[in-house]
C-alpha cells in the first residue's frame, strides 16, 4: 500500500520518498474515483463481500495515520521547496561566476 511506504518515509529519523509520496496521493484519489463509481453503480453493501470490507477497514486506518501526518508532510515538502531553490539560486551563481570568469581570462598567446 503506497499510503504505508510513504508513512514509513516520514517516521522520524528518516526522509520521505518523493515517490512514495506522490503515489500515496495517486492512490488516494484513485480508491475515491473507484468508491464514487461503486456509489452510482447502486450495488448493495451485501454484494461487496467480506475481503472488501476487511481492505476497506484496513485503508481507511491508513487514511488516519496519513491525516494525521499531513502537516509534517507539508513541513517536509516546504522545506524540500526551500533547500531546492537554494540550490537551484547556488547553480545560476556558479554559473555566472564560471561566464566571468571566462570573460576575465585573458587569451593565451600561441607563439
Amino acid at each position: 500500500m503506497a499510503i504505508r511506504r510513504a508513512l514509513s518515509g516520514l517516521q522520524p529519523g528518516t526522509r520521505p520518498a518523493v515517490d512514495d509520496v506522490f503515489a500515496a496521493f495517486i492512490e488516494v484519489r484513485r480508491v475515491i474515483e473507484l468508491r464514487t463509481s461503486a456509489l452510482t453503480a447502486n450495488r448493495p453493501a451485501a454484494q461487496t463481500g467480506a475481503t472488501l470490507t476487511r481492505c476497506l477497514t484496513e485503508y481507511r486506518a491508513a487514511l488516519k495515520d496519513w491525516d494525521r501526518h499531513l502537516p509534517r508532510l507539508h513541513g517536509w515538502l516546504l522545506a524540500e521547496r526551500a533547500r531546492l531553490s537554494s540550490r537551484r539560486i547556488h547553480a545560476g551563481s556558479v554559473q555566472s561566476w564560471v561566464e566571468t570568469a571566462r570573460q576575465t581570462r585573458e587569451p593565451h598567446s600561441t607563439k
